[in-house]
């Protein structure tokens, strides 16, 4: 979510990529108030994950699966996109200190704003969900950044396959999952529910995509085929995938053994994200970068810089804070008025908010986007 190094510019294909998965991310956020047939399946914590399946419900959620794994890759990518501008000591100091803004920022804004609108549907104060795993691992990267390329996508390699480990070897015979971990497990490694807290997004799961990213982003600042590895990625990835659920093992997360419709094949663990899920999600996310990559060595005329998904993809947190703040009062103000059942409707009524939520910030994007050029060393850099 930084800027890439001025000999490469900004790489549209990224920032419309980013675009794409916020629009999918509002469309999941949409659903707390406008969709009445909201699910939620997609981890071993929730008892009735292996019931069956009903299509539309299922497959509205799943598309929103795309975007948090998207997030953290493609914030790794920019941070090496970003550090290659760093030519001495100075400015690679200076860099630190911005990743360590950027990440204690996002922190205390999950903690404070997010856990604030949120918390109380987690009956509980503070809330760990995609900011806490970005600014947490944007904290780990201002010392791991700095290891070379190769190491850095091996570790992110190693952690998205073996930390599920203790899930395998210390889980009960019964299968169940432990609600309730301990504070340090909870925030770093497992997820789960504390007292005051409610982590959906622990760290060093999240890092995994973080660290791969990174290794993407130091291939293409070297001048790397972005399109041949954003192939090789989706290869590698959706391979992942389909070899984990076909030894339907280890890999998901505990979420196996039910296979009773084909939609057991995209019901995969993302609290915490199982590598079933970073294989699938990382794959989907470098296939459409393959078609962004095309599009682009294809178009002749210059992109247009004001379009949604580039507007929304170079202004992220604005949109996002913006967004659950626009979707979430909204909701919650025609309840108070209106009852939750003349609320709550069918998809079309989600994404009517939906659209109508882009409609109001896109041309905000625009004005942010341009303010924050304007003040290029002021605070307005770290959103």
């Amino acid at each position: 979510m930084t800027d890439a190094p001025p000999r490469a510019a900004r790489i549209p294909a990224i920032d419309r990529m980013r675009g794409l998965v916020m629009v999918l991310m509002a469309s999941d956020h949409a659903s707390h108030a406008y969709y009445a047939d909201g699910l939620m399946r997609d981890t071993a914590f929730v008892p009735d994950w292996s019931l069956p399946l009903p299509p539309v419900p299922f497959l509205h959620r799943w598309l929103s699966h795309l975007c948090a794994p998207t997030f953290v890759f493609l914030a790794g990518a920019s941070i090496a996109l970003a550090a290659a501008r760093c030519t001495d000591r100075a400015a690679s100091r200076a860099f630190d200190r911005d990743l360590l803004l950027r990440g204690l920022l996002l922190i205390a804004i999950e903690l404070t704003f997010i856990s604030a609108v949120w918390g109380p549907g987690f009956q509980t104060r503070f809330v760990a969900q995609v900011l806490w795993a970005l600014g947490s691992g944007m904290v780990a990267m201002v010392a791991l950044r700095h290891l070379p390329p190769w190491l850095t996508l091996a570790l992110g390699l190693v952690i998205a396959t073996c930390h599920e480990l203790p899930f395998a070897f210390a889980t009960p015979a019964d299968g169940s999952v432990s609600l309730s971990p301990g504070f340090v497990t909870a925030w770093l490694f497992s997820g789960g529910f504390g007292e005051s807290y409610a982590v959906a997004y622990p760290t060093l799961p999240w890092l995994a995509p973080m660290l791969i990213g990174h290794a993407f982003g130091s291939h293409l600042a070297r001048g790397g085929s972005a399109l041949r590895i954003a192939i090789t990625g989706a290869v590698l990835g959706l391979g992942t995938w389909v070899a984990v659920k076909l030894g339907d093992g280890y890999g998901n997360l505990l979420m196996r053994g039910v296979h009773d419709s084909w939609l057991r094949w995209l019901q995969c663990s993302k609290y915490p994200p199982s590598l079933a899920f970073l294989g699938l999600e990382l794959g989907l996310c470098c296939a459409i970068l393959v078609l962004l990559f095309v599009m682009d060595r294809r178009r002749r005329e210059p992109l247009d810089e004001h379009g949604p998904l580039l507007v929304l993809g170079q202004t992220a947190l604005f949109f996002y804070l913006l967004h659950i703040a626009i979707l979430e009062g909204s909701g919650a103000a025609l309840t108070a008025w209106l009852g939750r059942d003349a609320v709550a409707g069918g998809l079309t009524r989600t994404w009517i908010a939906v659209i109508a939520t882009i409609a109001l910030l896109w041309p905000a994007g625009i004005w942010f986007r341009s303010l924050r050029r304007r003040h290029p060393r002021s605070l307005l850099r770290l959103i």
